[in-house]
């Protein structure tokens, strides 16, 4: 979720999510209720695996080549940490402490927080490669690479939270390509190249004719003989 959270004014433990349409005036019936998102998450979603990522504060504005704010100290973020617990399994990533503002700049992306800047690189394949190289990008390679990154770029002052009983190795993405001459932001760049494994690939399914494709081509149909 990339949003911005606002407690009620005369109700300050009420906290909402806001979305797209939300009328400040009218935050208990046009914001999402924080209670809610913990509900609906154990009424709705059966998932055994989740991580719910969030760069979620009060807005701030972004000045011209220089640095904005998600929100001042604010309990969004404690409120967003504490839903890690509805479920064995869960992950909760929040962009800063409770007690921080999570910036936002230019330099990120023409105007993303660096939460999210960083995030993304991680995802795309920055995180393994200051991992362990294997084309898998974990839960915790991506919030390792996302904490020493933010952490460095906004001079220690943003500090990305993650919680939660998950599994490590947790994966979220698969590189089949890793790029050449990544910059990993040290001060040089390295040539990293796919290594290739040989084995055998072993499908089974109880659905018949279901196509199967390797490296975007049509490799056979499964049956539930073989």
């Amino acid at each position: 979720i990339a949003s911005h959270g606002e407690p009620e004014p005369a109700r300050p433990k009420n906290l909402y999510l806001l979305a797209y349409d939300t009328e400040l005036e009218k935050l208990s019936s046009t914001a999402y209720h924080m209670e809610n998102v913990n509900l609906d998450m154990q009424r709705y979603v059966s998932a055994k695996r989740l991580i719910f990522i969030a760069d979620a504060c009060h807005a701030g504005g972004i000045a011209k080549g220089g640095f904005g704010t998600r929100g001042f100290s604010n309990p969004i973020n404690e409120a967003l940490s504490a839903l890690s617990s509805t479920k064995e399994g869960w992950a909760m990533v929040t962009a800063s402490r409770s007690t921080e503002v999570s910036l936002e700049s230019d330099k990120w992306g023409n105007g993303h927080g660096a939460f999210t800047y960083f995030l993304l690189e991680g995802l795309n394949g920055k995180a393994d490669i200051a991992g362990n190289r294997n084309g898998i990008v974990t839960i915790t390679e991506a919030f390792d690479y996302l904490q020493n990154r933010v952490k460095r770029e906004t001079m220690n002052a943003q500090h990305p939270v993650i919680s939660g009983d998950f599994d490590n190795n947790l994966p979220l993405g698969f590189l089949p390509i890793l790029a050449q001459n990544v910059d990993d932001g040290s001060s040089k760049s390295e040539s990293v190249t796919q290594k290739e494994f040989k084995g055998t690939l072993s499908l089974s399914t109880a659905d018949d004719n279901a196509n199967i494709f390797l490296n975007g081509k049509l490799a056979g149909r499964t049956s539930s003989k073989e």
